[in-house]
């Protein structure tokens, strides 16, 4: 690793610090959720990396607008944004956050990207235990995250040890 590459990598990290230690207010949450999503990109290797990453949305809530949003402010060619339903091909994203709405679709969710590279964020706490790879939770008024880490691997995507510091790990 270059210095330059370890700087950049220790820098992230402690601005996600930062997030970490942040007391956040209901409104806020979905900000910070799609600010953690955004960098979890930076962290977690995909087989196709160098391919434009798709997140998909599934439900609807605040995290989407906040992710549309800095999508469009980073000017990134390598994220794109899609809203989804449950019937659409889910394995054509690389990551699919799914809102608390949309829940009961994690087997199904889960089921329709079997043996796919795609990386599944659920908004409510708890359902990295039943196999999405990462789950936030409030404790307090802290956002936090869960990482599965067997969930993630299993799918063929690597996790930096940098975000696996930041994360409760099952």
């Amino acid at each position: 690793m270059t210095n330059k590459s370890f700087l950049k990598s220790l820098m992230i990290t402690a601005v996600i610090l930062v997030f970490l230690n942040t007391k956040i207010q209901g409104q806020n949450v979905g900000e910070y959720q799609a600010l953690y999503i955004y960098n979890f990109t930076k962290y977690i290797q995909w087989p196709n990396a160098n391919q434009e990453l798709v997140i998909g949305v599934l439900g609807s809530g605040t995290v989407d607008k906040a992710l549309q949003k800095m999508v469009d402010s980073k000017g990134s060619n390598k994220l794109k944004l899609i809203k989804l339903t449950s019937n659409d091909n889910l394995s054509d994203c690389n990551i699919i956050f799914l809102a608390k709405n949309q829940d009961k679709n994690l087997e199904l969710v889960l089921e329709k990207t079997k043996g796919k590279s795609v990386l599944i964020i659920s908004e409510s706490e708890g359902l990295a235990q039943k196999g999405a790879g990462i789950s936030f939770f409030l404790e307090g008024n802290k956002l936090k995250f869960t990482i599965n880490k067997a969930a993630v691997e299993e799918r063929q995507m690597k996790i930096s040890s940098n975000l696996l510091v930041l994360a409760k790990v099952i």
